[in-house]
C-alpha cells in the first residue's frame, strides 16, 4: 500500500469513527458534516501524516530491507514507552498469551520475578523456590544485563522475559552484575510450576502458610490450608511472603479479610485523585497470633498485605525493607487477541502511606535477629533446614503464647 493511499483509508476509518458518535446529513452520495467535525477530521490527519511518512521514508532509505519489520507493533508499543512505566505495555497476542500463561503459575524460562529499573536494567526480584534460576544460585537483586549475545538492557520488560523463555531443556547463559561482581550462568530452561500455596504444622503447633505467589485461585488455596491448619489445632500462623512478587489485587484483598478485623485493607488512589477503599470485617477474622515474613523480594500485592497487618497491628513483620512497588496496574483484553498492562492507580495503607520506591520496614529485622543468636547461613534455602528467620518466628510466637 503506498503512502497516499495508506492516507486515504487512515481518513476514511477516522471519517467512520466520527460518522458513527456524530449527527450527520447525508445527501445523495454525499455526507456534510460540521465545521467542528471537518476541523477534528483535518487534525487528525495532521497528526499522523508525519507518522506515514516517516514510515515510508524508512522503507525506501533503510540501508536494510525492512519487509519483516512489524512497523505496527513497534508504533503501538511505542505508545507505553513514551509513559516512561516499565509496568505499562503493549503485548502482540502471542506475549499476551504467555503473560497470562505466567501469571496462572506455568511457563518455560529459568524461573524468576524480574522488574526493570529506570536505568533500564532488568533486576531479579526472587528466584522460584526450585527453578534453574534458584538451583544456579541467582539471588534477589541481581541485575541481568545480558543473556546469551545481547544485551537486554534497551529491552522492554516483556523482551527481556521471552529472551529467558523458550523450549524445554534449551541452554541460556545469563550474565549477573552483583555488586562489584560479574558472573555467569549456564542455565537450562524448565517447565515452571509455581504452587501459589504451601503450607504445614511446623513445631507442634505453629502453623505456617508460604504464599509464593497471589495468583487468581490463590484466596481459595489459602482458606483450604488455614481451615486444614485450625483443624490440626495450631495455636497460632505465620505467613510467609518473602520472594513473593505480587499478583492480583482481587487475591490479596480476599485473603487480607481472612486475617484482619474490620479496617480498611488498602486505598487505591486514581489519576483523578478518587480514592477507592479495600475494607475487610469481622465475619471470617483469625483469632491467633500472627507473624508475617517479609524480604526484599516482597513486591506489590506482598506489600499489600504487609502494610495492612502492620498499620493495624494485626501481626507482627520479620525480616528486609520490603521491594517497594506501590502501583498498581490493570490488564485490557483487544479484540485480536492483544492486550495491554497499563498502571492505573497507586496505593496507601491503612494509615495512608504511600510507600512506592520506598517499601515497608520491618518490625523485626534481620539485624536484630544475629543480635538474638539467629545468625542466617549462606545460601539458605527459604521455609528449609537452616532457614534462621523462620526459626526465629516460631520461637518468638512460642515467647508470646506464654
Amino acid at each position: 500500500m503506498n503512502l497516499k493511499r495508506y492516507r486515504i483509508v487512515l481518513i476514511l476509518v477516522v471519517l467512520m469513527i466520527i460518522l458513527t458518535s456524530c449527527r450527520t446529513i447525508t445527501s445523495g452520495d454525499s455526507v456534510v458534516i460540521t465545521k467542528q467535525e471537518y476541523e477534528e477530521l483535518t487534525a487528525l490527519e495532521d497528526r499522523f501524516s508525519k507518522l506515514l511518512e516517516l514510515e515510508q521514508q524508512i522503507k525506501s532509505n533503510f540501508y536494510e530491507d525492512t519487509t519483516e519489520v512489524d512497523f505496527d507493533t513497534a508504533i503501538l508499543k511505542g505508545l507505553f514507552s513514551a509513559l516512561n512505566d516499565p509496568y505499562s505495555t503493549y503485548f502482540t497476542p502471542d506475549e499476551y498469551t504467555e503473560f497470562n500463561q505466567e501469571l496462572s503459575g506455568e511457563y518455560v524460562g529459568i524461573g524468576t520475578y524480574i522488574n526493570q529499573r529506570e536505568d533500564g536494567l532488568i533486576e531479579v526480584v526472587a528466584p522460584i523456590k526450585g527453578s534453574p534460576a534458584d538451583e544456579a544460585g541467582i539471588q534477589p537483586g541481581d541485575l541481568i544485563w545480558k543473556v546469551d549475545d545481547t544485551e537486554i538492557h534497551t529491552l522492554e520488560l516483556n523482551q527481556a522475559a521471552d529472551m529467558m523463555r523458550g523450549v524445554e531443556g534449551t541452554p541460556v547463559k545469563v550474565f549477573i552484575r552483583r555488586g562489584n561482581e560479574n558472573l555467569e550462568f549456564d542455565l537450562v530452561r524448565a517447565r515452571i510450576t509455581v504452587p501459589s500455596i504451601e503450607s504445614e504444622v511446623r513445631s507442634g503447633d505453629v502453623g505456617y502458610i508460604k504464599i509464593n505467589s497471589f495468583e487468581l485461585n490463590t484466596a481459595g488455596d489459602f482458606n483450604s490450608a488455614l481451615s486444614q491448619l485450625e483443624s490440626q489445632n495450631v495455636s497460632s500462623l505465620i505467613v510467609d511472603l518473602r520472594n513473593n512478587g505480587g499478583g492480583y489485587l482481587s487475591s490479596v484483598i480476599e485473603i487480607a479479610d481472612r486475617i484482619l478485623g474490620k479496617t480498611v485493607i488498602v486505598t487505591t488512589v486514581a489519576p483523578n485523585g478518587t480514592p477507592t477503599d479495600y475494607s475487610s470485617d469481622e465475619m471470617t477474622r483469625i483469632n491467633m497470633p500472627l507473624v508475617v515474613l517479609v524480604n526484599r523480594g516482597s513486591a506489590s500485592a506482598s506489600e499489600i498485605l504487609a502494610g495492612a497487618v502492620q498499620d493495624t497491628d494485626s501481626g507482627t513483620i520479620i525480616g528486609e525493607t520490603t521491594f517497594g512497588k506501590g502501583i498498581v496496574q490493570s490488564t485490557f483484553d483487544l479484540k485480536d487477541g492483544s492486550g495491554f498492562r497499563l498502571t492505573t492507580s497507586y496505593y496507601l495503607t491503612p494509615n495512608g502511606q504511600n510507600i512506592h520506591k520506598v517499601g515497608i520496614s520491618p518490625d523485626i529485622t534481620l539485624e536484630e535477629l544475629a543480635e538474638a543468636g539467629y545468625e542466617l547461613e549462606d545460601n539458605y534455602r527459604i521455609g528449609e533446614e537452616g532457614d534462621r528467620v523462620l526459626d526465629y518466628a516460631i520461637d518468638y510466637l512460642k515467647e508470646e503464647l506464654k
